[in-house]
This record gives structure tokens, C-alpha cells and sequence, in this order.
């Protein structure tokens, strides 16, 4: 099992419930992908915001820094949901988007289910 169970996690599990069903691990998948997800967001609004050090100079190191663990936590989510039950025959698979407005994490569901506006999957809490 993968870390502890979170309220965003159950949260995520309801979502996904008419797809996989509920179970013990899919909660604690669910869990690990929204911690990963919120993280994510983090980045992607400090992308927007930018990357400056004290004197306000642009800063590549922290920028260079940010994209590679950008990386890691698309890598580390794409993972996750294969960890989670088929449906359909299929793997649930991730969609990152980087405007920090919205769910930066949609999980697009082989059934077609999705929660939000542009029809693309069920949203990341």
C-alpha cells in the first residue's frame, strides 16, 4: 500500500467509484496521486509567477530545478494510475495541464466519464 489515506484521496475514490469500484489500495493510489497532484499545482503557479532570486533576476537554476521534478511527478502520477483497476480493458492515463486556474490533473477515464467542463476526465482535488 502507498502512504496514507488523505481526504482529497476518498474524495478522488468517489469520484472514480462508478468506474473501479472501492477498495483499500485504490484509496491509498488515490491518496498518493492527489499528494503528487498538489504538488504539481504548486509548480505550475510558481511557473506562472516565474522563477526570480532576492534581487529579482531571473533565477535558471530554481527554474531547471522546477521542470525536473515537474518530470518526476508526471512520471510518478502516470505510475500511480496504472496501479489502479482497468476499465474497459484500458489503463486509466493522466492529463497535466499548466494553467494553475484550473485542475492541472485530470485523470481521463477509458468509459468516457469526466467531471469537467471541457470533457476531458474526472479532476484531480
Amino acid at each position: 500500500m502507498v502512504g496514507k489515506v488523505t481526504h482529497k484521496g476518498r474524495e478522488l475514490t468517489i469520484a472514480l467509484a462508478p468506474s473501479i469500484g472501492v477498495s483499500d489500495p485504490i484509496v491509498h493510489v488515490c491518496s498518493a496521486i492527489c499528494r503528487a497532484a498538489a504538488t504539481y499545482q504548486r509548480l505550475q503557479e510558481q511557473a506562472c509567477n516565474g522563477y526570480q532570486d532576492g534581487q529579482g533576476n531571473w533565477d535558471e537554476r530554481a527554474e531547471k530545478r522546477a521542470q525536473a521534478k515537474e518530470a518526476r511527478l508526471e512520471k510518478r502520477i502516470t505510475e500511480l494510475c496504472l496501479e489502479l483497476p482497468l476499465v474497459a480493458g484500458k489503463p486509466i492515463v493522466p492529463d497535466f495541464h499548466g494553467d494553475p486556474r484550473g485542475a492541472t490533473v485530470k485523470l481521463v477515464m477509458p468509459d468516457g466519464r469526466y467531471d469537467d467542463l471541457g470533457q476531458t476526465g474526472i479532476c484531480v482535488p
